[in-house]
């Protein structure tokens, strides 16, 4: 995936694992499943995701990445 080099600096390898699946139309759930994380651990990186790139939602998550699969 193409990120924002910007903004994806800001992100962790981890983090950046984790936007993808997102911005792919991956709930917490299936991303917890797909990275053999729990569901709170998924939950825990998209919330650092929106901080670190001041998101509001997936939406403008995937908007400010440079990823405008749901947009």
């Amino acid at each position: 995936m193409f990120f924002n080099k910007n903004i994806s600096k800001k992100l962790t390898d981890r983090e950046r694992d984790v936007a993808e699946l997102m911005v792919l139309g991956y709930n917490n759930r299936e991303i917890a499943n797909k990275l053999y994380i729990s569901k709170s651990t998924s939950k825990a990186y998209t919330s650092k995701i929106f901080a670190k790139i001041n998101a509001k939602n997936r939406a403008h998550a995937c908007y400010l990445l440079g990823l405008k699969a749901l947009v």
